[in-house]
Parts: structure tokens; C-alpha cells; sequence
């Protein structure tokens, strides 16, 4: 007889070891933790068609970031309890961007930003790491706060009042448009 068997997040861990730093994971199927996905100067879609399905991103659904031409446009959640940098600093995504979609000349690039939501201007102190993407093809895309290059405030490492997640596409202050799909975000070690 033959067995067919499809495995899937698949995770390795010590007996008893208790992960304390919350656990923020979407694949956009139904199985996420993330709850409070939303966009700023931004349409977004959590529960988008995957129109880009491939071998590297066989999933039905995903995010779908629309950006019109909004100056600081962005899609972002908030996590409760705090994230906590000390134990996990790193965090990845998938995403495609159809060229045939940007207007404009900003750089094709995502940016990671971690914010305090609860602060009056969130941004002020936030720390970034932008990444360069390359156009009409998914890829994994990690963010370590750890050992990237970081932007904004200092030390990231140190800070236990991030609680926000700010994914930002074509940079910001500019009215240029980009769509862009996001699909198996994971925070982790």
C-alpha cells in the first residue's frame, strides 16, 4: 500500500520549553493569530485570491496590499501582550508586487516598522528595516532586528514597548501606486 502524507508548520522545540514572546502568524487560509490587520491610507484585502500561484507560494488566499496613492500608505496590526525582542527579534513574509502595478519612480522595497501603538504619534520612535524586493515574482523576505541594518530609534533590542507591526511597500511620503500580495508572515526566533 502507498501513503501519501502532506506535512505543514512543522516546528522544533526543547520538552517543556514555554514560549512566553506572542506568537503573530498569518497565512491568510484561516490559520493566523493576527486579528487586528489594518490599512492606512491603504485598501487592503486579508482574504485576497492568490493571483500569482506558484511553487514557491502554492496558497489559495492572501493579503492584498493596495496602495492609491495615499502619502503614507501601509498595512499594520497590533499584538497584545508587547513583542519581546530579547527572545525573538525576527520576522518574514512573502510577498509579490506586479510591476505592471506601480506608477512612479520609488524603490521597489518593503519596510518592517516596529511601533508602540498605544503612543499619541506611534512613528515618532519606531524602528525600521527596509528590504529591497525584485518585481513579478514571489520571495521570502526576513527582517532580523537582531543583525539588519536598523532605522530610527535606537536599539531596538532593548525596547519592550513594540506592539505594532507596520509593513510599508514603495517607501512613504509620496503619492505614487503599487499593489502588492503578502502572504506567510511569522515572527520568530
Amino acid at each position: 500500500d502507498t501513503v501519501t502524507a502532506y506535512i505543514d508548520d512543522f516546528e522544533y522545540g526543547e520538552s517543556g520549553f514555554v514560549d512566553t514572546a506572542p506568537f503573530a502568524i498569518d497565512d491568510f487560509e484561516g490559520n493566523g493569530t493576527i486579528t487586528t490587520w489594518a490599512g492606512d491610507a491603504a485598501g487592503m484585502d486579508n482574504a485576497f485570491a492568490n493571483p500569482f500561484i506558484d511553487a514557491i507560494n502554492e496558497s489559495a488566499t492572501v493579503l492584498q496590499y493596495d496602495d492609491t496613492g495615499g502619502q503614507y500608505a501601509n498595512v499594520r496590526f497590533d499584538v497584545e501582550p508587547n513583542f519581546d525582542m530579547m527572545a525573538k527579534s525576527k520576522f518574514s513574509l512573502k510577498i509579490y508586487v506586479p510591476s505592471s502595478s506601480i506608477s512612479g519612480d520609488q524603490p521597489n522595497q518593503i519596510s518592517l516598522k516596529l511601533q508602540d501603538g498605544t503612543a499619541n504619534e506611534p512613528w515618532a520612535l519606531q524602528t525600521e528595516i527596509i528590504k529591497p524586493i525584485v518585481l513579478d515574482a514571489w520571495q521570502t523576505i526576513s527582517f532580523d532586528f537582531a543583525n539588519d541594518a536598523t532605522a530610527g530609534a535606537d536599539d531596538p533590542l532593548d525596547r519592550t514597548d513594540f506592539n505594532r507591526v507596520v509593513l510599508q511597500v514603495n517607501s512613504e511620503n509620496n503619492t505614487d501606486t503599487v499593489i502588492a500580495y503578502i502572504d506567510d508572515f511569522v515572527y520568530f526566533n
